[in-house]
């Protein structure tokens, strides 16, 4: 699933906190409880014509109990290209004459986009005179401060602050560690915490000579919840590789990156390691039994508290 696909995936499981966050005069009018994801494929001139795909369309109810439908669509751009309002009122047209129903149209750009939270609109004139005038809410993730909703209750803000400003943030590698650690001591299922680390994974990238230091600050106690969302995520990536045919390579990858690991936290807590131990964790090809390993550093005192088994 590739990472475009998985944000818009993220939508589907947390619609409701998110447009409550950041589209609170279009949720006002919506229960947004259970909404129904309907096909995403609209035909422009059924069945000889070409299509176009909005990507979240959700049908939900008003207050009052009408049918009304939610159209999310997504940018993913670094730049605002020009085309983005006569795109956003050809979905709403599509929508309305497939549907017949009221619409509700937001825009979310993950990069680029003006200001954080306003409304943009499309506008025709004919004769110098107005025809049309189409309006939506917009959303530029790209233009908010991270630390600000890092600190929010709402896990799902730890995971889009991945997304959002950070030239401001004096310590990077605390503020990746917050995020996690915040989506980690959520509330949400194993799958929502998934989506939303994946997103701190994809989209707060970490220069070369930052690897090392954030593995290292994983070992802090303070930061138990986020070892256990970097560690979750790369067995749920094995995991996808395994279905897709390339479980060989990714365990590889995956042993090497937990041995590493283990021997950079193991050095910080304890010093110089004895070269039999060393050779151990290099042997040690069980995932199992590296990941027990590193839930015990976080614990021990001693060096001998942890178990390591040898090579299998």
């Amino acid at each position: 699933m590739g990472h475009d696909q998985r944000f818009k995936e993220l939508l589907r499981h947390f619609l409701r906190p998110l447009v409550e966050r950041f589209f609170p005069e279009v949720a006002e009018h919506l229960d947004l409880g259970n909404p129904e994801f309907l096909d995403k494929e609209l035909f422009e001139d059924p069945p000889e014509g070409g299509h176009r795909i909005a990507d979240v369309v959700a049908k939900v109810t008003s207050r009052e109990g009408e049918p009304e439908l939610l159209l999310i669509h997504v940018e993913v751009q670094a730049r605002r290209r020009r085309d983005v309002p006569a795109r956003m009122f050809d979905y709403y047209a599509l929508l309305r004459r497939t549907y017949r129903l009221p619409i509700a149209p937001v825009l979310i750009y993950l990069r680029g986009g003006r200001s954080g939270s306003r409304r943009e609109e499309f506008r025709v004139r004919l004769f110098g005179r107005e025809m049309l005038r189409f309006r939506y809410d917009c959303l530029a993730l790209g233009k908010l401060d991270a630390s600000d909703h890092v600190r929010s209750e709402e896990a799902l803000l730890s995971g889009l602050a991945a997304l959002m400003d950070r030239s401001k943030v004096a310590e990077p590698l605390r503020l990746r560690l917050s995020m996690l650690d915040r989506i980690g001591k959520s509330g949400y299922d194993p799958y929502r915490k998934f989506l939303l680390t994946n997103l701190v994974e994809v989209y707060f990238e970490l220069q070369e000579d930052e690897v090392e230091r954030f593995e290292t600050a994983l070992a802090i106690p303070e930061f138990k919840e986020a070892r256990k969302m970097a560690t979750s995520h790369v067995d749920r990536i094995m995991e996808e590789g395994r279905k897709e045919g390339r479980q060989e390579g990714r365990n590889e990858g995956a042993v090497l990156a937990k041995q590493g690991t283990l021997l950079r936290l193991l050095s910080k807590r304890f010093g110089t390691l004895p070269e039999e131990l060393v050779s151990r964790i290099q042997g040690t090809t069980s995932i199992e039994a590296l990941d027990a390993a590193l839930d015990q550093v976080l614990d021990a005192s001693r060096l001998d508290e942890i178990e390591i088994p040898g090579p299998r």
